[in-house]
């Protein structure tokens, strides 16, 4: 996890070939409605003039304590870089200093890449290839070839063109601002005087209960309406921006990294396939997909790669995992479990604001389960009790970390994650199931879907797999690295997301019950307490949101998860 700003000012006009709001209209309830898509994007080119502080800079040293670089250039424009390092990879004792310069080149990187040597550093093998990158497009086809979370800023000063890249999940930050003669980019918005007042949103809890088109589109055009009033923009998932500054205009241009979901293609899947051998495969490829995301850590490298017993008093060769009791993350506890050696620290943390939240529960009966069948681990409950007052004693610092995604519901589920990876210093690396309701038909609404037919169902879950940039990532990447952790994510994999819609029947997703795929495989693993766990949103199952609807609404029926947030 890393810090990253670039400023850049430079007196000419922008020229986009790309409207910014286009990824926030791609629900396919708004697609089927394109003069509506036409008259919105005409009336809405850009965010705002914002007012920039600098000052404020020093807020990205949180995202990287082990090392801060800032570099000021006049040729062959005015920019200001800064850049904040978490190390996690390569040699332990050698940083590689951002921005790194090359030549002509600058490269600010924030980001993990998986399928390359577990003890290489990512960001000179990134350098190095990107260096002979002659466009875009050979950038693209660099690109399609890695695994990894990452946004990044590649400079070529001799053309004069700045290439932003962020992978095809999305998973780390990257924040556009104007300024008067330029422009920004941040992993954190830097304004002054952010306006911080929560706002609405549609809904909270998924209950399945409202889920016709009129309202799912309503739903979703409430995020782009979100988006155009906001001082700046989160950057899409799975593109490349080019930014051309050599002629008269400043020439923005975009192009998509990978095609691997496309939403027009649903897969004619036989229904007599062999479902024991393919569910079979998805853990297979779970396995593999976990193993590339905690194989890179100091203290786990030789044991990966030379298989040599864990150092475990090394300060970073320990895994924590966001721990709820559910599905999602008992899955990943039982892969880490059968990936590390015996005797491995295993942390498990989970968060609740009161002793009989539904999560404090679930949690408590998973980690009886998995111990049980884990005896050769060592895995650590850890128990954070927390309070309104304890939350709100930084709400005003942490919204402004937060934005743009300032909502209600925004609030209580980062400031979850916040306070999770507050815990232990020697864990800088948690494990997060988000995505495996996306990917494996979580959410109660896709049974009315499913209803609706076999295609909505699949078109509606991958449209809810590609906003995750836009509705989470962002956010959860921002709330957690401001405590110089970093997320990762086991199910956000292309291998597995391609084999499961390529091999899983529509029908196959809903057996009885949501996420059936993954029940079948908890049962198949031992964990038959866990496969019964039933679906609890982070905000609900720790109770944050029961308790901060009665503090600003005086109840929880009159709480709008969507609402503007004002601080009390």
């Amino acid at each position: 996890m890393c810090g990253i700003f670039a400023l850049i000012l430079i007196n000419k006009p922008h020229k986009f070939n790309f409207n910014l709001y286009q990824e926030y209209l791609n629900s396919p309830y708004i697609t089927k409605r394109p003069e509506l898509i036409e008259e919105l994007l005409a009336q809405n080119q850009r965010p705002k003039n914002i007012d920039l502080d600098l000052e404020k800079l020093q807020l990205l040293n949180a995202r990287g304590p082990d090392y801060q670089g800032k570099i000021e250039l006049h040729q062959p424009y005015y920019q200001l870089l800064y850049h904040s390092l978490l190390h996690m990879r390569g040699d332990q004792n050698t940083l590689i200093k951002q921005p790194l310069i090359k030549e002509q080149f600058i490269l600010q990187y924030n980001g993990e890449i998986y399928n390359i040597n577990p003890d290489e550093s990512d960001t000179t093998f990134l350098m190095n290839r990107l260096q002979q990158a002659n466009s875009i497009h050979d950038i693209r086809t660099l690109l399609q070839q890695l695994n990894g979370d990452y946004s990044l800023i590649f400079q070529d000063l001799s053309q004069q063109k700045i290439y932003i890249a962020k992978d095809p999940f999305g998973k780390r930050s990257m924040l556009l601002s104007f300024i008067n003669e330029g422009f920004t980019l941040s992993s954190q918005a830097l304004q002054k005087n952010l306006p911080i007042e929560i706002e609405e949103e549609e809904d909270d809890e998924d209950d399945g209960k409202t889920v016709d088109e009129k309202y799912l589109m309503k739903k979703y055009l409430n995020e782009f309406n979100q988006a155009i009033n906001k001082s700046c923009i989160e950057l899409p998932n799975n593109s490349i921006i080019e930014i051309d500054l050599s002629g008269e205009q400043i020439q923005w241009n975009k192009i998509q990294i990978s095609d691997f979901l496309n939403f027009d293609q649903i897969q004619q899947i036989d229904l007599q396939n062999n479902l024991e051998q393919t569910i079979g495969k998805i853990y297979d490829i779970l396995i593999k997909s976990t193993k590339e995301i905690i194989q890179n850590i100091f203290g786990f490298q030789n044991h990966f790669i030379n298989g040599q017993n864990l150092i475990q008093n090394q300060q970073q060769g320990r895994i924590g995992i966001l721990f709820s009791g559910g599905i999602d993350c008992s899955l990943i506890t039982h892969m880490v479990c059968k990936l590390l050696p015996d005797n491995s620290q295993i942390d498990l943390i989970n968060v609740a604001f009161t002793n009989d939240a539904p999560d404090r529960i679930t949690a408590k009966n998973a980690h009886q389960e998995l111990q049980n069948l884990h005896k050769n681990q060592q895995l650590n409950l850890i128990l954070i009790d927390k309070t309104l007052d304890d939350v709100y004693k930084e709400e005003k610092l942490f919204l402004e970390i937060l934005y743009p995604k300032i909502t209600h519901m925004d609030f209580n589920i980062a400031m979850i994650l916040n306070i999770a990876s507050q815990y232990n210093f020697e864990t800088r690396v948690l494990l997060s199931g988000l995505g495996a309701d996306e990917i494996f038909c979580g959410y109660a609404r896709y049974k009315h879907a499913l209803k609706r037919g076999q295609a909505e169902l699949i078109e509606e879950m991958n449209f809810d797999l590609f906003r995750l940039w836009n509705r989470n990532l962002g956010r959860d990447d921002r709330a957690v690295s401001k405590n110089g952790k970093e997320l990762r994510f086991p199910f956000l994999n292309i291998e597995l997301v391609q084999f499961i819609r390529q091999n899983i029947h529509p029908s196959q997703y809903i057996m009885g019950d949501t996420k059936s795929i993954l029940r079948i495989i908890c049962q198949k693993e031992g964990l038959n307490v866990i496969s019964k766990h039933g679906k609890k949103a982070i905000q609900f199952g720790t109770k944050i949101a029961k308790l901060s609807n009665k503090r600003f609404f005086g109840g929880n029926k009159k709480a709008k998860g969507t609402s503007n947030y004002n601080i009390k």
